[in-house]
């Protein structure tokens, strides 16, 4: 609880955020979100924190709009190919070794920029770029655990996301 409101006084400056609520309020929390509430122990502190419009981003939409822009502006855009190494070259050009995903065709393209995005192999990438701004970055897996409910009595009950901090040493 602590640490969420200290979170809520930092966020709730940033335009992002200017929607951001906090409460400890059991039967405001409840409100929010009924099943994380149903059958804890009243003498438990509680607390969350929530942004009623999201702070989610759509990565595909931005994607689909980067590609948009860039094809617009003389860029070729080509899907179903994985980049498995990206080298520059003596000229300073950029050589990127692709596989053709159902073909499994390999081929070398050249070019003056590249862009290494998020996802996939893109630390990889950026490490094999060379470039010293790709020093000390790392990567981790991210995974969650999701549950699917069938039941529509629980369903209608429960209309949020609901993330919890991870203990100690998880």
């Amino acid at each position: 609880a602590d640490y969420l409101r200290r979170r809520y006084e930092a966020f709730k400056a940033e335009p992002v955020f200017e929607q951001i609520q906090f409460t400890e309020d059991r039967a405001e929390l409840a409100e929010w979100a009924p099943l994380v509430m149903a059958g804890r122990d009243p003498q438990q502190r509680v607390a969350a924190s929530r942004v009623t419009g999201g702070t989610d981003v759509d990565f595909g939409a931005l994607s689909r709009k980067l590609a948009g822009y860039l094809s617009g502006n003389g860029a070729e855009i080509n899907y179903g190919h994985r980049v498995t190494d990206v080298v520059r070259g003596t000229d300073g050009r950029w050589e990127l070794k692709i596989t053709e995903n159902t073909t499994g065709q390999k081929k070398t393209v050249r070019a003056r920029f590249v862009f290494v995005g998020a996802g996939g192999g893109g630390l990889h990438l950026l490490q094999r770029s060379g470039i010293p701004e790709a020093k000390g970055f790392g990567g981790f897996p991210v995974s969650g655990q999701f549950l699917r409910c069938t039941d529509e009595s629980v369903i209608a009950q429960h209309a949020a996301k609901v993330y919890g901090q991870a203990a100690v040493g998880a």
